[in-house]
């Protein structure tokens, strides 16, 4: 593995006393991307809330090559971190135009990514109640993405999604991955999709157990 963007050492989290994750230690490099499953209440949202800075944490967290681990949540962001919740964290006020242009780089950057998110393109003037839940998922992706991040951070993303929208997730997250990005990557299921360069984990009671390394060739399926 080349030069680690993601090391989590030991890292435990958990809320108001009560931990939630085990000692959990993982490396992720450029191009990786990091799938966890496990069902509800293994500790998978607590991982992740944990990497982005939401959520007190002991261990060490590095990023870059840099202690992040008492960083605050939007120095994690400034640095390169971008979070997808579960929840997707839009605003009811704005329209998806509006949720771009925020959080927008640079001026290239949101077309950048309509190219890949095509649709989204011709729902820009609604707000996320006239959205589907395909097309806020992938307004939260791409609010994310313009942002353009290194490590992307996302919640169980596929939850509720249909076949197609699920897949056209996949490729975005594939071709993030292609050009040096790292996902982490929460799932209730592992499914069928496989990328270049995964990695699969599993929690189990808020341990996380290592599955063997995929490096299928070919776009995600």
């Amino acid at each position: 593995m080349s030069t680690a963007r993601l090391h989590l050492n030991q890292l435990e989290a958990g809320y108001r006393g009560h931990r939630v994750l085990r000692p959990a230690t993982l490396t992720a490099a450029p191009g990786d991307i990091i799938l966890i499953t496990g069902p509800n209440g293994a500790g998978k949202t607590t991982l992740i809330q944990a990497v982005a800075g939401h959520v007190q944490a002991s261990g060490r967290i590095t990023f870059d090559g840099r202690d992040i681990t008492h960083w605050p949540a939007d120095r994690r962001a400034r640095a390169g971190i971008a979070l997808v919740p579960q929840d997707r964290g839009l605003f009811a006020s704005l329209t998806a135009a509006e949720h771009l242009r925020l959080a927008a780089r640079t001026d290239t950057a949101t077309d950048d990514i309509l190219t890949l998110l095509p649709h989204l393109r011709t729902r820009l003037r609604h707000r996320p109640s006239q959205l589907s839940g395909g097309e806020q998922q992938m307004l939260a992706i791409a609010r994310a993405l313009v942002r353009q991040p290194r490590l992307l951070l996302l919640d169980e993303p596929a939850e509720g999604l249909a076949t197609a929208v699920a897949a056209d997730l996949a490729r975005v997250i594939g071709d993030f991955a292609a050009t040096g990005g790292t996902a982490l990557i929460s799932e209730h299921h592992a499914g069928a999709t496989t990328w270049r360069h995964l990695h699969r984990y599993h929690l189990h009671r808020g341990e996380l157990i290592a599955a063997a390394a995929s490096h299928a060739n070919g776009a995600p399926s």
